[in-house]
């Protein structure tokens, strides 16, 4: 990809996460071992992905807040950095960078999402929609846009549209570790099932 950082570890590498639970920095080095696929600062958030993931499963939300739940997942990321990108000289580490550009948008948007659609495109007017930072930023601004409500973040990915299979692969980890396969109500579930098996003669 002519040294694109890509979203491949984000497509691949997140269900590492249940292998190494509640082990961030194990994690990550096993995201950054295994993702021969990533390059440039694509490795590092893509491995910072999965370490949050790592946490995310351990973490109960009972007596916090939606988002001190969800501040627990981000403050991992941020703090695992076993090889140090945080400490290299004159630079910003990518991990921080978008988390940052994320909030940013949201607060911007005033609680529209029209308004953080709007910024959406002007940040990534002349990037690929699959470079590593993009899913990465659409998923954690449409998390808080949404009060971390799970169900409602996933629907905004898809409504900005572009590369909507990445940002729903990202959300839909985010909200399966943070809340399991029992978000989805039963009917709902069934509904994918049944069509699967009419369709492509898949039986889940």
């Amino acid at each position: 990809w002519q040294g694109l950082p890509t979203c491949s570890g984000q497509m691949t590498l997140l269900p590492l996460a249940a292998v190494f639970a509640g082990r961030p920095e194990q994690a990550y080095r096993a995201a950054y071992e295994l993702g021969f696929f990533d390059n440039g600062f694509g490795k590092d958030l893509n491995s910072a992905l999965v370490a949050g993931l790592a946490e995310a499963l351990v973490t109960p939300g009972k007596g916090r807040s939606a988002r001190e739940t969800f501040e627990v997942v981000t403050g991992t990321m941020r703090g695992t950095d076993p090889f140090r990108y945080g400490r290299i000289r004159w630079t910003e580490r990518a991990v921080d960078r978008w988390l940052n550009l994320a909030e940013r948008l949201v607060r911007d948007a005033a609680g529209e999402p029209a308004r953080l659609f709007e910024g959406l495109e002007r940040e990534f007017s002349g990037t690929t929609k699959w470079e590593a930072q993009v899913p990465f930023v659409v998923v954690f601004a449409c998390f808080e846009l949404a009060e971390y409500d799970p169900l409602a973040a996933l629907q905004l990915t898809l409504e900005w549209g572009h590369d909507t299979d990445s940002y729903a692969q990202v959300a839909g980890a985010l909200a399966g570790a943070l809340h399991g396969a029992g978000l989805f109500p039963a009917a709902w579930r069934e509904t994918v099932v049944g069509r699967l098996r009419a369709d492509h003669g898949v039986d889940l």
